[in-house]
């Protein structure tokens, strides 16, 4: 069988717990995939995502035992009619499978301190919803292996009647077969290694989250027949969070909002204590320009960890928002935590050739006047994002690490203005660097380089600078403004 169909299976819970069990043993061994179950528990809030999952499956089905189950408030019906109803009415296809009263009654003979029938005021609520489950295809159970029988049959009936066109889940073979024109011959291969994998490991989570991302590598085409794999994978192990965010990004970039900030929902409330479920919907929101409620995401994020792609989103909201100074800090923060991060620094280029590079260089400035050093290094470092070849920047970077007495790093910054620009200024400067280092030598090496240049204004701390040099070796102090 080249396709899987998502199969919902609803029930009420303490109750029909091996029922549940044996629908989703069954539905494995038919090759298809059990989505609901232990995921849920019936509340209000749920329901929604109930629903939400309920549109991702291919097919409903019901387990029908003794009671009711919990009530909704508002509707004053259960949440399994709900579910049902639910399902029925977006033509889902659907199915019953009724346990026989004998079948009730034996499991309440066995288990004393549990409730497998419903009495009182909802009986006859429960009445009317099983007449009105047995209108549509309903089966009877009368053991657990007749569960598994009527499941058999039922998912093979739905597979094979083509009204339905269900998508579904398709192995590799089929995905080849079908679009096998526009693929290259590396990415075939690596689809029937993924398919060998999940065979040879069919209960691993991680094959079909291998497996997942591979398609969804392959452009927006495939992935949708990437996210059975994800929702697959999370299936059969609920706390791989990773299956969430990896789902939530690609379909995020894909351009599905929608399913995107529904799955980040419900990441945020299956794993609250872990800052990348924020960080996930944090990057839908920001997608949606939702800018405002995406930074506050941000922030729970970043309370977990530091990490550049939480800061990058921020910034990009920021952005969004022309908050240009806001932008340009969490960009900068992004790149300090990863110098790699390609993203940040594409960014950060951005901000900057909004507010102006010499206008950033000048606030750099003003800040470093006002004290304000790590203010003004942000600044500066958002310049060397944007242009690592600037003069002016690469002077400034060099003046704020004079001005703290760090001449080393000073120095390489003054160097790097020099391959840019040979002057008598930037000689003047690695003068400077070096004699506040007491490298008197190559301290007059570089006064003389830069008498032979032009002046440009620098002649004369040159001149003075060699004159102390001269006079004075072991005592030199650093010269304060160095740069201007």
């Amino acid at each position: 069988m080249s396709k899987k169909l998502q199969v919902f299976i609803s029930s009420t819970y303490t109750d029909l717990i091996e029922e549940r069990q044996k629908a989703v043993e069954a539905v494995l061994d038919a090759g298809h995939i059990p989505a609901g179950m232990e995921l849920f528990k019936a509340g209000k809030t749920q329901m929604e995502t109930i629903k939400k999952w309920i549109d991702e499956s291919d097919v409903y089905c019901l387990i029908l035992g003794g009671r009711y189950g919990s009530v909704e408030e508002e509707s004053q019906r259960s949440y399994t009619q709900l579910e049902y109803e639910y399902a029925a009415a977006n033509h889902k296809p659907l199915f019953t499978i009724v346990l026989d009263d004998s079948m009730i009654y034996r499991k309440a003979s066995e288990n004393p301190n549990g409730t497998f029938m419903e009495e009182g005021e909802n009986r006859s609520k429960y009445e009317k919803f099983k007449e009105d489950a047995g209108k549509k295809i309903y089966k009877v159970a009368y053991n657990l292996s007749d569960i598994a029988t009527h499941m058999h049959a039922q998912l093979n009936s739905i597979l094979n009647d083509p009204s339905w066109n269900l998508s579904g889940w398709v192995k590799g073979s089929t995905i080849i077969r079908q679009d096998g024109p526009g693929l290259t011959d590396e990415q075939r291969e690596a689809i029937r290694k993924a398919d060998r994998k999940i065979e040879e490991s069919r209960q691993a989570p991680y094959a079909y989250m291998e497996r997942a991302e591979l398609l969804a590598s392959m452009g927006k085409n495939y992935l949708q027949r990437a996210v059975p794999d994800y929702l697959y994978a999370i299936f059969l192990d609920p706390g791989y969070s990773k299956a969430y965010y990896n789902m939530i990004q690609r379909l995020s970039k894909g351009g599905d909002y929608v399913r995107a900030l529904r799955y980040a929902e419900e990441a945020c409330r299956l794993f609250p204590n872990e800052g990348d479920a924020y960080g996930c919907r944090a990057y839908v929101k920001c997608a949606k320009k939702l800018y405002k409620d995406s930074i506050v995401d941000c922030n729970q994020a970043i309370s977990f960890r530091a990490n550049r792609w939480f800061y990058n989103t921020r910034g990009r909201c920021y952005l969004g928002m022309n908050q240009l100074h806001e932008a340009l800090n969490d960009f900068v923060t992004a790149n300090r935590l990863d110098s790699s991060y390609t993203p940040a620094v594409e960014n950060a280029g951005t901000v900057v050739g909004k507010i102006g590079l010499s206008n950033v260089i000048n606030t750099a400035v003003q800040e470093k006047e006002k004290g304000n050093f790590e203010k003004a290094k942000i600044y500066l470092e958002g310049v060397m994002l944007a242009d690592p070849a600037n003069e002016r920047g690469l002077q400034e970077c060099g003046g704020w690490y004079y001005d703290r007495k760090q001449f080393s790093e000073a120095l390489d910054y003054w160097k790097k203005a020099l391959d840019v620009h040979r002057s008598c200024q930037n000689c003047y400067l690695c003068a400077e660097a070096y004699s506040c280092l007491h490298r008197n030598q190559s301290a007059e090496e570089y006064c003389n380089r830069a008498l032979s240049c032009p002046d440009d204004g620098y002649y004369e701390r040159v001149k003075k600078l060699q004159k102390e040099l001269r006079n004075n070796p072991q005592s030199l102090e650093s010269h304060a403004g160095a740069v201007n």
